[in-house]
């Protein structure tokens, strides 16, 4: 049995990241794998505040899953891509809901609100939550 942990093979065009098991004694397959293979796209909308994150979400790429089975000599292949497509739009808005959070942390990190402001600023981005 070889078990796959969390491999990452990066390209320049695509970028494959995955997990799994091979048992070579029954000669069947389980292996998961995250393709990104837009990377020009996600690079370029990684450069737009606000947007990439819209689009991108917290991993920084779009990516499909791909779910490898079976046997060696025949595996089966599927993909969860039409939910991810149907899906898209929701965690749109999930992304657009929590930008307040976001900014909030954001401008948190450099300081930027002083002890005075900190209650209405919370009180503010709390509306949201």
């Amino acid at each position: 049995l070889i078990k796959i942990q969390d491999f990452n093979i990066q390209g320049e065009t695509i970028n494959l990241f995955g997990d799994g098991t091979i048992d070579l004694k029954k000669m069947k397959l389980d292996i998961n794998l995250n393709i990104s293979a837009i990377k020009h796209f996600d690079k370029l909308i990684s450069y737009i505040p606000i947007i990439n994150y819209l689009i991108l979400g917290d991993n920084g790429s779009i990516s499909t899953t791909l779910k490898i089975q079976g046997d060696i000599s025949n595996p089966t292949v599927s993909t969860n891509l039409p939910e991810e497509i149907i899906s898209a739009p929701i965690e749109i808005g999930k992304r657009t809901y929590n930008i307040p959070a976001k900014l909030l942390k954001f401008f948190k990190s450099f300081n930027l609100i002083d002890n005075e402001d900190r209650e209405s600023v919370k009180e503010f981005f709390e509306w949201f939550n």
